[in-house]
């Protein structure tokens, strides 16, 4: 038998509206979201005596670049923190490496890994909860640092100029729709073959040729990757010369940090089933089919910011990972727990902790971007964070947002730190063999 409050019936519905009817000062609140939005209405300015953008503390800055309407942030992020190192370096004013080139690899490597998964699971029920949770969303342009530190490795880099942006590099909703499409109608045409008999290693000549029309497609919409190109190199950096070099020379030649090796992930997932001090691995998310695994090392908060911090210090920034669309200023580009009142319209942040709001799929990592700087208290406690962002000289603060340390502790999830800043026991720990999870976890989010 249903229970009566099963059911919403006219009572109930008489019931609220007496209720609604009974809230003051309800009725103008309702015309302003009417009117003029929702999060412009519950906006609280900030205190005006905290100048959100003095940081002592920073690394030099230079132009930002643009992601535009694609989910290359975390490719964005890491070029934003390998220019940090390379200006330094070599004693530049600014310099832009490609982002098309890397993204052309990466989506054509997760073409090959979608396509290698499905034939890996062809003894798995369509409609099992890997295989419709990887058909969903057969590929996507969003990415972790493993996969930034892969494909350089696979790939090498090049120069802006050696591989320019196109109008579908710039905005990939559309070209991420057709991949989409592709790889769904592709793994049918595998899977139909496998039950009408045909061998693994047809199935795979089958997936190859697939995969030609995936870079194909990838040639006509963000151009061809280069094999050579033409580099002049500054002053500084060596004799002023010109020679023609491959993308795997120029990383040879010009990047001398060890992207794989030396950086681990770190971060702070306080969920009852996630442990400290363990590392955890997720099944099936990756770029490359033969790549690393993405792993994270949980790290207590304390532990993990001080950590980060010392990394700033050492003047070289932190790649991370966060939920962006959290209380965030976007016009004056500020992140804080008091951007908006959100208890005008019965939403009580404070009812769920961090941990529960990953279980619960309200929060997740959605954005990758750089840690520059921080501004601390007198007693040496951060009060904001300086974050480099990959939307345009024109977005928050000439580019940059300014966080506070309360947001931080809430809605960041993943940080990138070198290993000469760990304990030799935490070195240990993070060797240990990692904890497998499910790729549907909340930890497995991409940037």
């Amino acid at each position: 038998m249903k229970r009566e409050t099963a059911v919403l019936d006219r009572r109930t519905l008489q019931t609220f509206q007496k209720r609604l009817g009974l809230e003051n000062g309800l009725l103008p609140l309702a015309e302003n979201i009417q009117e003029k939005g929702l999060l412009s209405s519950i906006f609280q300015a900030q205190d005006q005596k905290v100048d959100w953008f003095d940081f002592p503390d920073r690394i030099p800055g230079y132009p930002v670049s643009n992601q535009h309407q694609t989910g290359r942030c975390w490719i964005h992020a890491g070029f934003h923190f390998l220019k940090t190192w390379f200006l330094k370096e070599y004693g530049l004013s600014d310099f832009h490496f490609s982002c098309n080139y890397l993204a052309f690899y990466d989506l054509l490597e997760k073409a090959n890994y979608f396509l290698e998964l499905i034939l890996e699971t062809l003894d798995e029920d369509i409609h099992g909860r890997l295989l419709s949770y990887k058909l969903a969303h057969p590929i996507q342009d969003a990415g972790q640092w493993s996969f930034f530190a892969d494909l350089i490795e696979k790939y090498g880099m090049v120069p802006e100029n050696a591989m320019p942006d196109t109008s579908c590099s710039r905005k990939t909703g559309e070209l991420i729709c057709a991949l989409s499409d592709l790889l769904r109608r592709d793994a049918c045409i595998l899977r139909r073959n496998a039950d009408a008999g045909t061998s693994l290693d047809e199935l795979h000549q089958q997936k190859e040729s697939m995969c030609y029309q995936i870079y194909r497609l990838l040639c006509i919409t963000l151009g061809k990757p280069p094999e050579q190109f033409e580099f002049t190199a500054a002053k500084t950096m060596e004799k002023l010369s010109s020679a023609r070099m491959t993308p795997d020379e120029f990383r040879d030649r010009y990047l001398r940090l060890n992207l794989k090796g030396d950086y681990v992930v770190t971060a702070h997932v306080p969920m009852k089933n996630k442990q400290w001090y363990q590392t955890y691995a997720v099944r099936y998310l990756g770029c490359l089919w033969e790549g690393s695994p993405v792993t994270y090392l949980n790290l207590p908060l304390d532990v993990w910011k001080a950590l980060i911090r010392t990394q700033l210090h050492d003047h070289m920034p932190v790649w991370f990972g966060c939920d962006s669309r959290m209380n965030v200023d976007t016009e004056h580009g500020i992140f804080s727990l008091d951007n908006y009142d959100f208890s005008k319209i019965g939403c009580r942040e404070e009812v769920l902790n961090k941990g529960e709001r990953l279980d619960y799929q309200l929060s997740f990592v959605t954005h990758a971007m750089l840690l520059k700087g921080s501004a601390c208290a007198p007693d040496n406690t951060i009060e904001r964070w300086l974050v480099e962002n990959s939307y345009g000289p024109d977005a928050g603060h000439e580019g940059y947002l300014s966080m506070s340390d309360a947001w931080f502790d809430q809605y960041v999830y993943e940080a990138v730190i070198h290993k000469k800043y760990f304990s030799r026991a935490l070195l240990k720990l993070h060797q240990k063999t990692p904890l497998w999870l499910e790729p549907w976890d909340p930890v497995g989010a991409l940037a």
